[in-house]
């Protein structure tokens, strides 16, 4: 695929445009595109600085204030009898600032999927929001500097009959040795299936993880 994109008035707004192939998955006629969309607004006149770069990180660290609020649309097309186009589009945001020692920061969206294919003919529509917040202490323990991150993420979709939904919800607890080249990380995850959710599984349960994460990068 041919992706373009570009930064508006120093940073201010954010675009990209990516033309790609569409639906490869399942699919017997592979000749469709997909297109997207995407527009990210920084606030710079209030001192929040840009994210300038093709990605963007998840968190700063405190090194940077940054409010960001983004839009997406998706296009994937689709060939063939009884096919649909899939259609998705979302919304986010995040805000990280530095008062004095402690960094919190905020991350919200929201998806929307209309005709996702399930099967041959088969679409269904669906939804997913999350939430997340980090509250991280900018001053050496020992080490490291320690941070607790707490996570809400729901997912449900919509089908003939009644909605499957699960939700996760995680408590985290980060220790940054050297920013993100060297962390530690102890989360609890806790999932829940509805009944519909269940069923669809075959004999679903709600389970709860346990991960201790080591993580480098050089």
């Amino acid at each position: 695929g041919v992706v373009v994109w570009g930064n508006v008035a120093e940073g201010m707004l954010k675009y990209y445009l990516a033309v790609t192939d569409g639906a490869t998955i399942n699919s017997a006629n592979d000749d469709s595109l997909a297109y997207t969309l995407r527009l990210q607004f920084t606030p710079t006149m209030l001192g929040f600085k840009p994210e300038t770069g093709y990605t963007v990180s998840d968190t700063y660290l405190g090194k940077q204030n940054a409010l960001s609020i983004g839009v997406g649309y998706r296009l994937v097309g689709r060939s063939g009898a009884n096919e649909k186009d899939t259609k998705m589009w979302a919304i986010d945001a995040l805000y990280e600032q530095k008062f004095g020692d402690m960094v919190p920061n905020l991350q919200v969206g929201y998806i929307s999927v209309k005709d996702g294919r399930i099967g041959a003919g088969v679409y269904g529509d669906a939804s997913q929001i999350y939430a997340q917040g980090q509250l991280l202490y900018d001053q050496m323990a020992g080490f490291g500097k320690p941070a607790v991150a707490v996570k809400f993420e729901q997912n449900q979709n919509k089908l003939n009959g009644p909605d499957p939904k699960n939700t996760r919800i995680g408590i985290w607890g980060h220790y940054y040795i050297k920013g993100q080249a060297a962390k530690v990380s102890l989360g609890i995850d806790s999932v829940s299936l509805n009944s519909e959710a269940k069923n669809r599984v075959g004999n679903g349960k709600n389970f709860t993880d346990v991960t201790l994460q080591l993580q480098t990068q050089f």
